[in-house]
């Protein structure tokens, strides 16, 4: 009986033309030969079948790691928008699936900034990458006091450009300038003013800002906490945020040729959150050989 029950559970996995089973996502060997049956977490599930060009099994294990430990940690929970443009191909747009809800603001790509597979978009003058998502409206875990945005950039360039969104006439800001001209950090998170970091920076890492309170701002560079400040806040935005450029009343300024493999906005992040989303993530680069911490 144990016997007839196990063949039945290995009917669904069956390969025709294959000489192989597999059971339970386990590989098992027939006649010598050997098959691997993926098998990924529900919320990663979501993200491959939106995909119209799948990645390689061995790929897909890797980011399937990455979001099987966010959701084990919270960290899944309390982003609104999670874009990983390392993706393996953008093809059909897989570098622009909003992984969170693949389908719903997914990002769009304008003047085509250069894309490399496990890498990410390289930007550029008038090359820029559009949420489609505006905070003030569509956040749900983004809100006026318990908000951050998350960026991880492989390139260390000098520019007075953004990501975000900023110089906006209601003055609800929020952007990441990693390096600026004098080489120094900027950044802020609904607020009008900036927080800088004294200290010259490098622009490459993983980036994030986060705001806990009405006036608590502190600012991360590969979970190494960068800048502590007291900044009111003055409201979540109400512009979509940019990639590679910031947006300014709705007019994509001040363009920056970084090159960007994840953007994420979310709630407002303790250290230990921190940590928790970033190490996953450097994990899976760190995996695909293209990490820069």
């Amino acid at each position: 009986m144990k016997k007839i029950l196990f063949l039945l559970l290995l009917i669904p996995a069956f390969a025709f033309g294959q000489s192989v089973y597999t059971y339970g996502g386990k590989a098992l060997t027939y006649g010598g030969d050997v098959v691997r049956t993926a098998v990924f977490c529900a919320e990663y599930q979501t993200v491959y079948d939106a995909y119209t060009t799948k990645p390689s099994d061995a790929v897909a294990a890797i980011w399937n790691t990455c979001v099987e430990t966010w959701v084990a940690n919270g960290e899944w929970a309390t982003k609104d928008i999670i874009y990983v443009y390392a993706a393996h191909t953008n093809g059909a747009g897989e570098a622009l699936v909003n992984w969170k809800n693949p389908g719903t603001y997914n990002a769009t790509a304008y003047n085509a900034p250069t894309f490399t597979a496990n890498q990410g978009f390289l930007g550029a003058n008038t090359k820029y990458i559009d949420c489609n998502w505006i905070p003030s409206s569509n956040g749900v875990n983004f809100t006026q006091n318990s908000a951050s945005l998350i960026i991880y950039v492989r390139t260390d360039v000098l520019s007075v450009g953004g990501h975000g969104t900023y110089n906006n006439a209601d003055n609800k800001n929020t952007v990441i300038i990693p390096t600026y001209t004098n080489d120094r950090l900027f950044a802020g998170v609904n607020q009008q003013t900036w927080n800088y970091k004294l200290a010259p920076n490098d622009g490459d890492g993983m980036f994030v800002s986060s705001r806990t309170a009405a006036a608590v701002i502190k600012v991360y560079r590969n979970k190494v906490e960068v800048i502590s400040e007291t900044n009111a806040s003055t409201g979540a935005p109400t512009h979509s945020p940019y990639c590679l450029a910031y947006n300014d009343d709705n007019v994509a300024a001040e363009f920056r040729a970084d090159q960007v493999s994840m953007y994420a906005w979310g709630a407002g992040m303790t250290q230990t959150q921190v940590n928790n989303f970033c190490d996953p993530f450097n994990a899976a680069m760190t995996a695909l050989g293209t990490n820069v911490y």
